[in-house]
C-alpha cells in the first residue's frame, strides 16, 4: 500500500537512514570557528527534506503523532510524506488507512 523508497534510494550514499527513525531529534556536528571543533546543532529534517525534493508544500498537519506533509513536486505530481518518530510499519499502515479514508471523505465533500 505504501511506497518505502528511502532505504533503497539512499544505498551507497553518505546518508545514514537510521537517523530518520527519530527525525525530530536530528543533530549534525557543525564546525565552529576553531579548527576541528564542532557543535551539535539541531536540524529541521522536514524542511530540509522538502527543500531537497523541490516540494511545493500545500499543507502540513500534525495528526495523532504523525506529521503529514502534502504537496507537489516540480512535475506537478502529488506527494504525501508522513513523518513519524519510531512507530512500526504496521502502526503507520493503520494510520494511513484511517487518514486516507478521512482525506477521501473531505475531498468528496469539498468537490460536491
Amino acid at each position: 500500500m505504501l511506497n518505502y523508497s528511502l532505504d533503497v534510494e539512499s544505498q551507497a550514499s553518505l546518508l545514514n537512514i537510521d537517523t530518520f527513525k527519530t527525525p525530530f531529534d536530528y543533530k549534525l556536528k557543525i564546525a565552529t570557528s576553531s579548527v576541528g571543533e564542532t557543535k551539535d546543532t539541531a536540524i529541521d529534517l522536514v524542511e530540509t527534506f522538502n527543500y531537497l525534493l523541490g516540494l511545493v508544500v500545500k499543507r502540513i498537519e500534525l495528526l495523532k503523532g504523525y506529521l503529514v506533509v502534502e504537496g507537489q513536486n516540480l512535475k506537478k505530481e502529488k506527494i504525501l510524506i508522513i513523518w513519524r518518530d519510531g512507530q512500526s510499519s504496521e502502526e503507520l499502515n493503520e494510520f494511513f488507512k484511517r487518514w486516507i479514508g478521512l482525506y477521501m471523505t473531505e475531498s468528496l465533500t469539498l468537490s460536491m
